[in-house]
């Protein structure tokens, strides 16, 4: 009886793993669906040139930008310069840039370097948290699934709070 059942068991199992892997059916229309769920301005760049279509921000404007140009947005924390009557958005790129080449003192508000780079600094890791939240990666508790049937167990007790 037990034979049957474990090879009843058995089935059920390959079964369940053949149902997993059928491939997922797609929609007719994909990008319909992107469009939805993404904002535009946040769409991959295909098909555009380096130079062209997109213009290093840093390479445009960086040298003669200080900490005191940039206005912050008090709501997002995002940086803004302006240049010509344009209002451009500090991304990554100049922002780690400009917290490297650009800690000259600056402003009543800034001064010394140290302080300059705090500030870039800041600007740095609020954008960088608005495109990807912290996501914890790990945790530092550990459990052990193990059955207690096991030689030595009993002797050599685990429990969560030991490391890997």
């Amino acid at each position: 009886m037990k034979k049957i059942l474990a090879l009843l068991l058995a089935a059920l199992l390959v079964l369940s793993f053949a149902a997993c892997n059928k491939p997922a059916e797609e929609p007719e229309n994909p990008s319909s669906d992107v469009k939805e769920l993404v904002d535009p301005e946040y769409l991959t760049l295909n098909n555009k040139e380096y130079g062209v279509d997109y213009v290093s921000l840093y390479s445009k404007f960086g040298k003669e930008t200080s900490i005191a140009d940039v206005e912050e947005d008090p709501e997002t924390g995002f940086a803004y310069i302006e240049k010509d009557g344009v209002k451009y958005e500090l991304g990554l790129d100049f922002l780690s840039m400009a917290m490297v080449y650009n800690t000259d003192p600056a402003g009543s508000d800034y001064a010394n370097a140290d302080e300059v780079y705090v500030e870039w600094w800041k600007l740095y890791m609020q954008r960088w948290n608005a495109l990807l939240p912290e996501i914890p990666l790990y945790s530092n508790e550990y459990y052990d699934l193990y059955n207690a049937k096991i030689k030595g167990v009993e002797e050599h007790q685990t429990n969560p709070y030991w490391t890997p």
